[in-house]
């Protein structure tokens, strides 16, 4: 049975959530007294985890954010939502705070019910695709953890196949470690990311890059996948990428490098703001060519100008050649000599990497023992992000 617990509310409104729910699942909906913040309230929470919270209408505006902010922080795997009247300055300090939606005491039966729906699915993805999402609070609320590796995945042109390299090895490192890597995309106005995953995100970078934004909160912005991997994807708007800063996002790759042990970027095509500026923060490039002259070329320049402007001094460096088959007159070592680096992994030209891209679903999770979720597999232990295979000789495995 679902438990939603009612924090500072009033008769009316408790009739009114079971009147808008009674269609629904059966809920078991409790009310708790409170006069405003009180800490004995959050431990309450946290120890009961319920399905839902919903706070007000018969506190502050200020008690109720408190309360929101610190069930976020000691219990974030629970959804909240605030009972009040949205304006224009308190929807960014509940998003702040970690509050999943806003709903007036005296909203519609049909606006509650789906405020609350949305709310409880977000917290039953959190608690079933990740089960370890909530780090274990230090000392004062903060989390303990290392920062993690930072693979920035890069290309001078568009169609390269970057977001088809990222979403496969997110999801081959997200198999042997659930839960600890996050495929973040920062091609701000066309990302795929959510596309590559078949996601419909509630949130996006655009929540993650506002203001004031806690590891916490940022945290209830990334849209777990069943694959474990935890997505924050672009904006769905394209004209959104105009309120999302280069440095914002950086700061916010930061942040989640400090949260999970692997975070996979994909960026643009070519080098805008955000692509040289996640660089920064990178301790893995991979650059991703095609096998045709003007790709190569491309790449060759690419790479030029990152090294003068140091943005690859003391990052591990990875070439990745896509349609690596193709016969177009150049082979892998032609194009390893030109570029200056060997190429980490090969992949060859397949019908199956496009149409698996096209359907939402990588392809190393529908074909898990394939040539290509071997190769993708193999690569994920030369970067270091899995484990070998106990008792595994070194061998070469790219195709020539």
């Amino acid at each position: 049975m679902t438990a939603i617990q009612l924090i500072g509310s009033t008769d009316d409104f408790r009739t009114l959530v079971e009147r808008a729910l009674k269609s629904g699942a059966p809920a078991e909906i409790a009310m708790i007294d409170a006069g405003g913040f009180d800490p004995e309230i959050v431990r309450a929470i946290s120890a009961a985890c319920p399905d839902l919270v919903a706070i007000g209408p018969d506190l502050s505006t200020s008690d109720s954010l408190k309360l929101i902010e610190e069930i976020a922080k000691i219990a974030p795997q629970v959804p909240t939502i605030l009972i009040g009247y949205p304006t224009a300055d308190l929807w960014p300090q509940a998003v702040r705070a970690g509050a999943r939606d806003i709903v007036t005491p005296v909203a519609k039966a049909v606006v509650l019910r789906e405020s609350f729906e949305r709310a409880l699915e977000a917290g039953r993805k959190l608690r079933v695709h990740v089960p370890d999402y909530a780090a274990t609070p230090a000392p004062g609320g903060a989390a303990v953890a290392e920062a993690g590796r930072v693979i920035a995945i890069v290309s001078p042109k568009g169609g390269s196949g970057k977001t088809t390299i990222a979403a496969n090895l997110a999801a081959t490192v997200a198999r042997e470690r659930p839960g600890d890597v996050v495929l973040a995309d920062l091609d701000v106005q066309f990302g795929d990311v959510g596309h590559a995953y078949r996601l419909d995100p509630e949130y996006s970078l655009l929540n993650a890059v506002a203001p004031g934004v806690s590891p916490t909160v940022l945290k209830g912005f990334l849209t777990p996948h069943p694959s474990k991997v935890l997505a924050l994807t672009a904006p769905e708007r394209p004209e959104d990428a105009d309120d999302i800063d280069a440095a914002a996002s950086t700061a916010s790759v930061r942040q989640l490098a400090g949260l999970f042990p692997v975070i996979i970027v994909d960026t643009g095509a070519g080098l805008d703001d955000h692509t040289l500026s996640v660089l920064e923060a990178a301790t893995d490039v991979i650059l991703v060519t095609a096998t045709d002259v003007p790709s190569v070329r491309a790449v060759v320049k690419e790479y030029d100008i990152l090294e003068r402007l140091g943005l690859l001094k003391d990052r591990r460096k990875h070439l990745v050649l896509n349609r690596a088959d193709a016969r177009v007159g150049l082979s892998v070592s032609d194009i390893e000599q030109t570029i200056g680096l060997k190429a980490s992994m090969t992949i060859p030209s397949t019908k199956a990497i496009p149409t698996a891209l096209n359907l939402g679903e990588p392809l190393v999770i529908g074909d898990e023992r394939g040539p290509v979720a071997r190769s993708f597999t193999e690569f994920a232990r030369e970067l270091g992000v899995i484990d070998q295979p106990a008792n595994s000789m070194s061998r070469p495995w790219r195709k020539r």
